[in-house]
């Protein structure tokens, strides 16, 4: 096991520990169950993260009997599970997500619930998107990319999942930056758009590595970057768009998804939840279910980094749609 998991966990086991006998020493938390509300369907890449975290606590953390289920809400791009996150008891019995989506959703105008009003836990994922286009395509990197969109306004053609969506945003940010125009299709979903570039109704698409990571492995599309400003350790040959171009180093169109607890829950709850899933995300287990998707690990960066790190997303997201 790598020191930093060693460390990671003896510093975990130590504060849980504290946080647990809090209260006059009293071990009353947690005494029941712990629901996680997930604002999408069992099977999904949000769905199966909160399981794999969840699954690997080790053996010990969580008192006798105890367990931490998983109960799926779905509807209205997450919201329906968000408004109920939002509508339960702050006692710690009840966790959820905070996502890009739900930012994104509040930008829009979606919704009034704001990431502010709850506590981060853990990170679940946080990673940027590929810039794909077909493997056949006339370019091979972005610079040529961007020449060919400079030489032909309103001629590439773009997937993507909709207005306001993550997807879409991800080209937004680039043309908008960088003078370009583009004409965008959308699809149902990340897969479809994939699909889209393929079959040769689009030119490109940027989604996340796990729907990609088929048809890359297949060599019928290919990445010319990502969308951040540094490379990352899965995809080291893919260059970052911020390293080719001094107006695009600042931007960063991330994926990336929180466990949570509502902001008033009691400190000792928070301390011993946050504890709990940093030795879970230290486990090699997590890291295979991550791998299995094509997901980064990503370090939790405390209460107070993720908080500004989910308001800066929020007010580039803000300066991008309004």
């Amino acid at each position: 096991m790598k020191l930093r998991k060693i460390i990671a966990m003896l510093t975990a086991t130590a504060m849980a520990a504290a946080a647990l006998t809090g209260c006059g020493g009293s071990k009353e938390y947690p005494s029941q169950n712990i629901s996680v509300i997930c604002p999408y369907s069992a099977g999904g890449t949000t769905d199966l993260c909160v399981r794999g975290m969840t699954e690997s606590i080790p053996d010990g953390v969580l008192p006798s009997g105890v367990n931490i289920t998983v109960n799926n809400v779905t509807g209205g791009a997450g919201l329906v599970g968000a408004n109920q996150f939002r509508n339960s008891s702050s006692d710690g019995y009840t966790l959820g997500i905070v996502n890009c989506d739900l930012v994104l959703s509040k930008v829009n105008g979606n919704t009034d619930i704001s990431y502010d009003e709850f506590t981060p836990l853990a990170c679940l994922m946080k990673q940027p998107n590929l810039i794909l286009v077909s493997a056949d395509a006339p370019y091979d990197t972005f610079e040529e990319f961007v020449e060919y969109a400079k030489a032909h306004p309103g001629e590439v053609k773009v997937g993507n999942t909709g207005e306001g969506t993550l997807t879409k945003l991800s080209a937004q940010s680039f043309e908008q930056a960088l003078g370009l125009e583009f004409t965008y299709v959308n699809y149902d979903g990340d897969t479809n758009s994939i699909t889209g570039v393929v079959a040769g109704e689009v030119d490109m698409t940027c989604c996340s590595a796990a729907p990609a990571i088929g048809q890359l492995t297949a060599g019928t599309i290919k990445a010319l970057a990502i969308t951040d400003n540094e490379r990352t350790e899965m995809f080291p040959d893919v260059p970052a768009m911020g390293e080719l171009y001094d107006e695009l180093k600042d931007i960063r169109i991330l994926t990336w998804v929180y466990l949570a607890i509502k902001n008033d829950a009691p400190e000792e709850v928070v301390t011993y939840l946050q504890d709990a899933f940093a030795q879970a995300s230290a486990t090699e287990e997590f890291e295979e279910t991550l791998a299995a998707f094509s997901i980064m690990p990503a370090e939790f960066e405390g209460t107070d980094g993720a908080l500004q790190f989910m308001q800066e997303q929020y007010e580039f997201y803000d300066s991008l749609i309004n």
